[in-house]
């Protein structure tokens, strides 16, 4: 069993959003989260979670039966952080779904619309090899390390650099594994799950993603996730 787990508890603190929650944007006229929910629409999940903010669950129910009307996901109230919102995915995926411990939990930021099939089906396909399996994109520009953001310390070698992406697949077990190390700390760190399940000695892998599966986090994404998605 295969369950995809959508992370949209966030408010979009970094965009000029008067009055609209990141997730409930339209991209070609369709909310943000419904393009994710539909992306995981398919015969190899048996069920879709969102965790949204307890606020909005209502709203993103109504939302999902409008546009995603092939689809019966569950909608829950997300953490305080990004990782505490996974925790919550996972716990109900586990509690209330019964997953078992070789099951699969598919983890994806609602903040990513463009996601492809294709990407979902290579993290489940990974996730056989690894703990964990994240996706990520190689970057093209040069990368400067600064302690003080102002003076160049170093220069990295950008082959070996790569852009952390969603989505972040793992087992049952892996996450039982997982939670029983994590601290206080952790749930409330910038570090995504695969980052964790490395800190803590799992075996994490990832897969090539797609460059246009960007993270809509300020005005300028949005911008160029309408350009990507008018380029479909």
């Amino acid at each position: 069993m295969n369950i995809a787990c959508i992370a949209a508890a966030g408010s979009g603190t970094r965009m000029d959003l008067p009055m609209v929650n990141k997730q409930f944007l339209p991209l070609d006229n369709v909310p943000l989260i419904a393009h994710c929910v539909n992306a995981f629409n398919m015969e190899e999940f048996s069920s879709i979670v969102v965790a949204v903010q307890k606020i909005h669950i209502e709203q993103t129910i109504l939302l999902l039966k409008m546009f995603c009307p092939n689809v019966k996901p569950f909608v829950i109230e997300g953490g305080a952080s990004r990782n505490e919102t996974i925790l919550k995915l996972a716990d109900f995926s586990i509690n209330v779904l019964e997953a078992k411990d070789s099951d699969l939990i598919i983890t994806h930021d609602a903040a990513r619309p463009l996601v492809k099939k294709n990407t979902i089906l290579k993290n489940i396909e990974n996730a056989t090899k690894y703990d964990c399996t994240g996706t990520a994109v190689g970057v093209t520009d040069s990368v400067y390390f600064s302690k003080d953001k102002k003076t160049i310390d170093s220069t990295i070698d950008r082959y070996n650099v790569f852009l952390a992406q969603t989505p972040q697949t793992f087992s049952v077990l892996a996450y039982k594994q997982l939670k029983s190390k994590l601290a206080k700390e952790d749930l409330e760190s910038n570090m995504d799950i695969c980052s964790l399940f490395h800190k803590y000695g799992f075996n994490v892998g990832f897969v090539k993603g797609n460059a246009k599966n960007i993270k809509i986090t300020v005005d300028e994404d949005y911008t160029l996730a309408k350009i990507y998605k008018g380029l479909e």
